[in-house]
């Protein structure tokens, strides 16, 4: 990994550290989506499921006990000989009631996305099916036979009971559902925040180490061509500067000790030019000393000549 990143370009290495730092960030991202994703499909799953169905038996459960309170009223009302015509209207209110709950009760079971609340609803359906039946009996008698209507409330207040019994029971259901859905949700929520923070400790931490390790292959081959740079110039041409990578700072080592070897080549062509000079020099010397000499001897043969004469 060292060998491959030393061998980039000098450009290329300056990128290894943003790039490692924006991989770490997509990353952080795909997993925040996918956490929120998650999180979005519990949240829907509470409100379009668990808390939808618990607000409609809510309300179900609520118009079935109207229901139920205006049964008892219209047994009051018969023993009070209201008129006909109210006692009339009161009744098939109340089973027009009656029918609109089990007409949602249809829906809610047709909707249901899951077989087991399906089979709860279709139960708590036919619960008020059968309780519709006892009021029906009760608004049918309120006016005509008091006696078989009031033995009939104690039908219709038995089936009440059950019906409501059922209704209490899915709505525990569906609150401890959407509590589970809630629980879920959170940790999900948790899950990404933590893997956030991790993430993002890695990238920070990743990036730290990728600059420093780039700092390092920058700095310390052009901390050791300046060293080989100072002894040149103190004179000491016998060094040359370590090429480590194939990048710009390594080219320029192995330029430089081109220029070196050049440099000792030429050194020594001067070298080498030197001593034949200096040999010249020492024969040429001695060749002057001689000839020095045989004039000196010229001159006395010549004053010993003179003499003679």
């Amino acid at each position: 990994m060292r060998r491959v990143i030393g061998n980039l370009k000098l450009a290329k290495k300056l990128l290894v550290s943003p790039t490692t730092a924006i991989a770490f960030l997509l990353v952080i991202g795909v997993t925040a989506f996918s956490g929120m994703q998650t999180l979005k499909g519990a949240i829907g799953e509470i409100f379009q499921k668990r808390f939808k169905v618990y607000m409609e038996t809510t309300s179900l459960s609520e118009t079935i006990a109207d229901a139920q309170g205006n049964l008892y009223k219209l047994i009051t009302w018969a023993r009070a000989n209201y008129d006909s015509g109210k006692l009339d209207a009161l009744g098939k209110a109340q089973i027009d009631r009656i029918d609109s709950v089990i007409n949602g009760m249809k829906s809610m079971a047709d909707s249901a996305d899951d077989e087991e609340t399906k089979g709860r609803l279709q139960k708590a359906l036919a619960q008020t099916i059968e309780y519709r039946k006892a009021a029906f009996t009760v608004v049918d008698f309120a006016t005509v036979e008091l006696n078989t209507a009031t033995i009939s409330m104690g039908t219709a207040e038995d089936k009440f009971n059950v019906l409501a019994s059922t209704l209490r029971t899915e709505n525990d259901t569906q609150r401890k559902l959407a509590e589970a859905s809630y629980g879920q949700a959170m940790g999900s929520y948790t899950r990404v925040i933590l893997m956030f923070l991790v993430m993002s400790a890695a990238a920070i931490v990743l990036s730290i180490l990728a600059t420093l390790f780039i700092n390092g292959l920058i700095v310390r081959p052009v901390r050791a061509t300046t060293e080989v740079i100072h002894s040149v110039a103190a004179g000491d041409l016998s060094t040359d500067v370590p090429v480590e990578t194939s990048d710009e700072i390594g080219d320029m080592a192995r330029s430089f000790n081109v220029m070196l070897a050049n440099l000792r080549t030429l050194l020594g062509k001067i070298t080498t030019a030197t001593g034949t000079m200096a040999g010249a020099s020492t024969q040429i010397s001695s060749s002057t000393e001689q000839m020095a000499a045989g004039a000196h001897e010229q001159t006395s043969q010549a004053g010993e000549v003179a003499s003679a004469v």
